[in-house]
């Protein structure tokens, strides 16, 4: 029989010391639960990704150096030990599965293929691995371990060796319904006879949320284990190496969520993306500007469930143009929260402001009064709000969540160094239609602390001019999120958009908005990716274009 330690852990990027001593801690406990092999997930020991820093000559040698001290510390281990990490090798570096058992590299095997393609720039640092150099299979205890990492899975094999378990390592991005497609790949590639361990991180790394949902296939390929999702977790399941099946299987499926259930992912992924940034650069507190809306409303929920209501302080800046509405049920949330709230007027700094510009706007020509080009006193108190945001960050060392959701962002209806600034956007990658679907989702889930219904009933309104809503200047969310999933996602042209029965107008108006804005999303903070093309690595165009 042999026993698996499947270790679904968060690796922090460039934090050696804390993975090796979270990997050592693992073997002791794998081998204290008698395991025969544990198995981590990609590039764990120096975590993905490391991006330029594997361009640094110190940071490889001190890589190196780290995967030394880990086979030293490991070596009175009767446990074998797959876990990913680079290899240099002369001038080359390699994403590679590292082997060892009692202090010795049993094999490396380099991963072969090198994604390069949305969030993906492997190619800038690795070199591709090849069967020739490769030790792809290892025995242990009669049973042919044959080894995958991430990216290779996804492609057709080369050649028709089997081993009797296929083991893939990865560091693989969550997006929506992305659980289905790693099973399906899976499913692919490995041969009819054939089991498969898929191990994946469960963390985040800045836009990045790694879901962890590590699973077992069969040989007949279906799913007998599937772990956590969103969470760390290390599993045990044992193999019959005479019968070559899986044991105690059954009590091991994994009933925490429901795999149907996309906002109840979409929730767990941006609690984790929010928590997992604050623990990464070192900061407990968040401070939000709350405006009485849907958008910063879900963000607060976020940030509570992920930092604690302790560690969450909200501030309602109110200008000439707020509503008693937005005051109440901003201040209604954020008791149902149980949040520390405060409100701070910004009517008089408005008017200080205005009254230093008055005389510099004097001297230029005026704007017909019928137009709305004009939207300077706009800009303004969403700036002035910004400054208050930040100077709260500074003096209480907690980082400011910024609330603009994906089809603002998209078409620009947000105000550069005004509500885009902040450090962390939990909802960056959320369409305002999700929003609302989400804060249907949170209500449901969460009876006794619910966003006041108000707030998703009322339009939308940035209160920045009397009786203001979106829809002013947008056509209605649900047409517009058509026309951005169309384009961002499913690359399709002004034509094919408009064949879906959406006015030409409104097509046209809405895709030069999202190329006229590309120079604000480049300013703005960044935010989890739960979509398959997400603003950030996955969206790469010049400011300065021919439109």
């Amino acid at each position: 029989m042999l026993r698996f330690a499947l270790a679904q852990l968060n690796s922090h990027t460039a934090n050696l010391d804390k993975n090796l001593n979270n990997a050592i801690h693992a073997c002791i406990e794998a081998k204290n639960n008698h395991a025969d092999i544990i198995i981590f997930p990609e590039l764990f020991l120096c975590g993905y990704m490391p991006q330029d820093l594997l361009l640094e000559p110190n940071f490889i040698h001190s890589c190196q150096q780290q995967l030394e001290k880990f086979k030293q510390q490991t070596k009175h281990l009767d446990l074998h030990i797959i876990i990913g990490h680079i290899s240099a090798k002369n001038n080359d570096i390699y994403n590679s599965a590292y082997v060892i058992y009692q202090g010795q590299e049993l094999t490396i095997y380099h991963k072969i293929q090198l994604p390069n393609h949305g969030v993906f720039d492997e190619k800038r640092y690795f070199e591709n691995g090849n069967l020739c150099q490769n030790s792809k299979f290892i025995d242990i205890k009669n049973i042919k371990i044959e080894l995958a990492i991430c990216e290779d899975i996804w492609h057709d094999k080369t050649y028709n060796q089997y081993g009797d378990i296929l083991v893939s390592i990865n560091a693989s991005p969550f997006h929506l319904n992305k659980y289905a497609e790693r099973i399906e790949k899976l499913s692919q590639y490995i041969d009819s006879k054939q089991s498969g361990i898929y191990l994946n991180m469960a963390g985040a790394q800045d836009e990045i949320v790694f879901d962890g949902s590590s699973f077992i296939l069969d040989q007949n390929h279906q799913c007998i284990t599937q772990l956590a999702k969103f969470k760390e977790q290390i599993l045990y399941i044992d193999y019959d190496s005479e019968k070559k099946i899986w044991l105690n299987q059954a009590q091991k499926i994994n009933q925490n969520f429901n795999n149907n259930n996309e906002f109840e992912d979409i929730y767990h992924a941006l609690i984790l993306a929010v928590k997992d940034y604050f623990i990464k650069t070192n900061f407990t507190k968040a401070v939000i500007g709350l405006s009485g809306g849907v958008d910063s409303a879900v963000t607060a929920c976020i940030a509570v469930d992920a930092l604690g209501k302790e560690n969450v302080h909200t501030i309602m800046m109110p200008s000439d143009y707020t509503s008693q509405i937005s005051l109440d049920d901003a201040q209604e949330l954020s008791h149902n929260l149980g949040i520390s709230h405060e409100i701070i007027s910004i009517s008089n700094i408005l008017n200080m402001f205005n009254s230093s510009l008055a005389p510099s706007f004097a001297k230029l020509p005026k704007l017909p009064k019928s137009s709305r080009n004009d939207v300077t006193e706009e800009n303004l108190q969403a700036r002035i709000r910004g400054n208050l945001l930040m100077a709260y960050s500074n003096r209480s060392n907690a980082l400011v969540l910024t609330t603009g959701n994906k089809s603002e962002l998209a078409v620009g209806y947000c105000t550069l160094y005004g509500d885009m600034c902040g450090a962390f956007n939990p909802i960056k990658d959320l369409l305002k239609t999700q929003v609302y679907k989400l804060c249907d989702y949170y209500n449901k889930t969460n009876p006794a602390r619910t966003i006041p219904a108000r707030i998703l009933t009322r339009a939308p309104s940035a209160e920045l001019r009397p009786n203001q809503t979106d829809q002013d200047s947008l056509p209605p969310y649900e047409i517009l999120d058509q026309i951005l999933v169309s384009y961002i996602e499913h690359y399709q042209s002004a034509e094919e958009i408009i064949k879906q029965g959406i006015d030409e107008q409104i097509v046209n108006k809405i895709l030069k908005l999202i190329k006229i804005s590309e120079y604000k999303r480049q300013q703005g903070a960044v935010g989890p990716k739960i979509s398959t093309r997400a603003f950030g690595k996955d969206w790469r165009y010049n400011i300065a274009y021919f439109l």
